[in-house]
């Protein structure tokens, strides 16, 4: 299986260089998903379990266990699917930007405009594709938040409630990664499903899928 990959690789970096481009040996990386049964639950094989290495032009490529993660269009998702290791790395990015408005010499209105230019754009990149569950989104936002409030003029202990309501409902307005977490991915599964494309058919398939394991005729996600 290892020589395929490696012959096919070859030949996807020679179509490359053909077209004046290049592919980085060593920053790539490579990871195998083969499954195994585990007491009845389907499990990705180790590195261990499933040995062999990618060469391409004698240059060995890294090859990652199924929980580990590389950074990679600014995420670090491994293919078993975890958060885990996004989630460490946002807590820690959420301490540091806190810590940096924090000590800052800004006013209210310089402290709004970096939650809007700096906090928004980066914690809502990958939300589209994580699983934090709703205490990991706390502590994603709690670092960073507890620290601007009182570049805003609040009390830290702002009732979260109204801080995380909708302007038009007599909040602050202030994003709760949670709810934007579960918007942005039900936004678009359904703009998905309504283009009737490949990603909304695969959609559609497990959902149908998931309705006969559920074994109920009421849809299981009302």
């Amino acid at each position: 299986m290892f020589t395929c990959m490696s012959e096919y690789t070859r030949k996807w970096k020679r179509l490359i260089q053909i077209t004046g481009g290049n592919i980085a040996t060593d920053k790539s990386f490579v990871m195998l998903m083969k499954w195994k049964w585990n007491k009845g639950i389907p499990c990705l094989q180790s590195i261990e379990e499933t040995p062999g290495d990618l060469i391409v032009d004698d240059t060995t490529i890294t090859r990652l266990q199924p929980w580990q993660a590389e950074r990679h269009l600014g995420l670090r998702l491994p293919l078993n699917g975890s958060s885990t290791i996004e989630y460490n790395y946002r807590v820690q990015e959420a301490e540091t930007m806190g810590d940096k408005i924090y000590n800052s010499s800004f006013d209210h209105s310089d402290a709004y405009l970096e939650y809007v230019t700096r906090w928004i754009p980066t914690i809502r990149y990958p939300l589209l594709v994580t699983t934090f569950n709703d205490k990991q989104c706390d502590d994603i936002q709690k670092p960073f938040i507890f620290r601007l409030l009182p570049k805003l003029g609040l009390n830290r202990h702002f009732p979260r409630v109204v801080l995380y309501s909708p302007i038009d409902r007599g909040g602050c307005g202030i994003y709760d990664i949670k709810v934007e977490q579960l918007s942005m991915q039900m936004t678009n599964c359904n703009g998905h499903m309504r283009r009737n494309d490949d990603a909304g058919k695969l959609i559609t398939s497990n959902l149908r899928m998931m309705q006969v394991i559920v074994g109920t005729s009421t849809f299981f996600m009302n």
